[in-house]
């Protein structure tokens, strides 16, 4: 309409051209060419009949469009403009509301548990759009109200189980900077432990604002008052002890997963376990199959399923569920954790981590050091991850030592390190450097115990150490053999005859050892066995050995140290017609059941046999004249029919008279006369 008139002269129609234009001079809360553009296919035009002071219709802005930009300005304006015959309309301004200036509030966390103490919340509010020109703050008002069944008393603190915040009249102001497209602003919420299961319980955080003048939507946010379950990890077939990890390359094992709830539920709830759930930093395998043959090409761990179901009773605190995990075996050392995630509506779920277990173990430079030994600082130990290539590990890994008796030692046996012994694997590394045990001590006693060992164990957080054994060879476990020949004679007798029917008799006594302690009888099996030296006896030819062994047995006691005699049944002395030396021969043994003991032999002596001489003539009879007779005198071993003599045997010959008939031998032929007979032999 014509602006201030009562009437209108015009005689014909007036057509008015629609414009838009922005303000002069620019500035805040104006619009500018990019914020709005107007371009109709055909004028848009109002008319005037004549005469009329009012329009005949209302005309449409076809053609008019505003940009829809995601920046916070606030509201802006711009002319609408008209042109005529008559002249220019008078302008009217529009106002461009701005969308990206509503605000969405957001709170971290977006859930609190109930417990002891404060908790801290912050409340965000955020501009829609993604940049801001605005030149203020925006100061969003907060309030934080109950929902859901929850209570929120008007202060903390509070006697009741009601939530309490640290505000005054539980509301905040949260600023938002000039130029900034969000602010924030933090509460204390305080949530009492209750002893009643409610979920589902939230506080409202809502807001008011406005910006540039016009008020702006600002969108709430529900802050949740969660109850509280705790997973846990146990060994299924071990009682339920608590699970801290699997070990790598050790096979199959099902672990129990436990939901523990902070009261007893009002129903039935179901706590959905997620196995690998972020967080963790172990990668799932890539396995295909099932059961026996089910196989992995890569990955840390492969596992019976995604999720499990962890249901508590209502009326119940807590609930389990199985879940079978595979630690896969590599050759790279990593920290690897495997996460189990739990969610349930109206909870919050603390999640349990299962570690990877990388083993370790133990070697040592040597295997063994005997009692009393002075080398026990020359063994040294290293630590090595088992069947590892590299290593991801960023700092080092410290094993420390222990030291135990094993089997069959004592803790007299031997002293630990005074200190503690530290092994360590540096970072990156796969083994480390050989430590000495310098202080490992190594009793020297007089006691025949048997082989005892020293277990040398090792602890390194979140691995497992395979230890190793350090063997004490026992000094005293030497056994001397004692033969006697002759039970009448003080003494042990060696010596046995040809032909004699040998009655030899055998004791078995440790050689150093004081007391004994092996706890059982020592059994030594006792045989005849040829000795060393060139005079020895031929086993089989000049002595048989029993056909089975003598069993000699010292016997278990602290104060027994030998054995009773015990006859050597068996051994024959052989009756030949062989010219022999004195030979000798060994009473031999061997420990029976226990390894580590050395049997010292004795040494009996076959006298000479079959040395006896005798001395033949021929002719065997000679003539009583006045001739010279030749007598070949032959001499040799009575009754022997060969001979083992290695060297010749002189036999001094004599003639002397005989006892029959009275003759006599002379002195030297020279007096012949006076004597029956005489020899060329001086001295006869």
């Amino acid at each position: 309409s014509y602006w201030n008139a009562t009437s209108s002269v015009v005689s014909s129609a007036t057509t008015v051209t629609l414009n838009t234009a922005a303000e002069t001079p620019a500035g805040a809360g104006k619009a500018t060419a990019s914020d709005f553009s107007y371009a109709p296919s055909t004028p848009n035009t109002i008319v005037f009949p004549a005469a009329s002071i009012t329009a005949s219709a209302a005309a449409s802005l076809a053609g008019l469009s505003i940009t829809d930009d995601a920046i916070v300005e606030g509201p802006e304006t711009f002319l609408l403009v008209g042109s005529s015959a008559l002249g220019d309309a008078r302008a009217s301004t529009l106002t461009i509301l701005d969308n990206d200036a509503d605000i969405d509030l957001e709170v971290s966390p977006s859930s609190v548990v109930e417990q002891a103490g404060m908790q801290q919340v912050t409340v965000t509010a955020r501009f829609r759009g993604s940049s801001s020109v605005l030149t203020t703050k925006t100061d969003v008002a907060v309030t934080v109200a109950a929902a859901g069944g929850a209570a929120l008393a008007s202060s903390c603190p509070t006697t009741s189980d009601d939530a309490c915040t640290s505000l005054t009249n539980n509301a905040m102001t949260v600023s938002i900077p000039a130029g900034a497209t969000s602010g924030s602003g933090t509460f204390n919420l305080t949530v009492p432990v209750d002893t009643a299961s409610e979920p589902g319980e939230k506080l409202t955080v809502s807001g008011t604002a406005s910006v540039g003048g016009g008020q702006v939507s600002v969108a709430s946010v529900d802050l949740s008052i969660n109850e509280q379950v705790v997973l846990s990890l146990h060994e299924a077939d071990s009682g339920e002890a608590a699970l801290s990890g699997v070990v790598e390359g050790g096979g199959a094992q099902t672990v129990r997963v436990k939901a523990a709830a902070s009261v007893a539920v009002g129903s039935e709830t179901i706590i959905q376990v997620s196995v690998g759930a972020a967080g963790g930093t172990a990668d799932l395998g890539v396995c295909t199959g099932s059961g026996g043959s089910r196989s992995c090409l890569s990955g840390d761990y492969d596992r019976g399923a995604a999720t499990v179901d962890v249901t508590i009773a209502s009326g119940a605190t807590e609930g389990t569920a199985d879940v079978t995990i595979t630690a896969l075996g590599d050759t790279t050392v990593e920290d690897e954790v495997i996460r189990f995630g739990g969610s349930a509506p109206g909870f919050t779920v603390t999640p349990a981590d299962l570690r990877i277990i990388e083993k370790i173990e133990l070697t040592l430079s040597q295997a063994s050091v005997d009692e009393g030994a002075t080398n026990a600082g020359a063994v040294s130990v290293t630590a090595s991850f088992t069947g590892a290539a590299s290593s991801t590990l960023t700092g080092a890994t410290d094993v420390t030592l222990s030291f135990a008796a094993g089997d069959d030692a004592e803790a007299a046996d031997f002293g630990a390190p005074g200190t503690a012994v530290t092994v360590s694997i540096p970072a990156a590394s796969v083994s480390g450097s050989a430590v000495a045990l310098t202080g490992l001590l190594i009793t020297g006693d007089a006691i025949a115990e048997g082989t005892e060992s020293i277990d040398i164990g090792g602890a390194a957080a979140g691995f497992e150490v395979d230890g190793v054994s350090l063997v004490i060879a026992d000094d005293d476990l030497g056994v001397s053999l004692t033969a006697d020949t002759d039970s009448n004679e003080a003494g042990a007798q060696k010596n046995l005859a040809e032909g004699t029917p040998p009655a030899v008799r055998v004791r078995a006594a440790f050689s150093t050892a004081t007391s004994n302690d092996l706890g059982s009888a020592l059994q030594v099996d006792v045989t005849a066995g040829v000795s060393s030296p060139a005079s020895a006896a031929g086993g089989g030819v000049d002595f048989t050995a029993p056909g089975s062994p003598v069993a000699v047995s010292i016997p278990a006691g602290s104060t027994s140290i030998q054995s009773a005699w015990t006859n050597l049944t068996g051994l024959l002395v052989t009756d030949d017609a062989v010219t022999e030396p004195a030979e000798t021969f060994v009473v031999t043994g061997t420990a029976a059941g226990l390894s580590g003991v050395t049997v010292v032999s004795d040494t009996l002596t076959i006298a000479a046999s079959d040395t006896a001489l005798e001395v033949t003539a021929s002719p065997g009879t000679v003539a009583e004249d006045a001739d010279a007779h030749p007598v070949t005198v032959t001499a040799g071993f009575e009754g022997a029919v060969s001979s083992a003599l290695t060297s010749a045997t002189d036999v001094t010959v004599t003639v002397a008279a005989g006892d029959t008939n009275g003759a006599t031998v002379a002195s030297s032929c020279s007096a012949i006369g006076q004597n029956d007979v005489c020899t060329d032999q001086s001295g006869n």
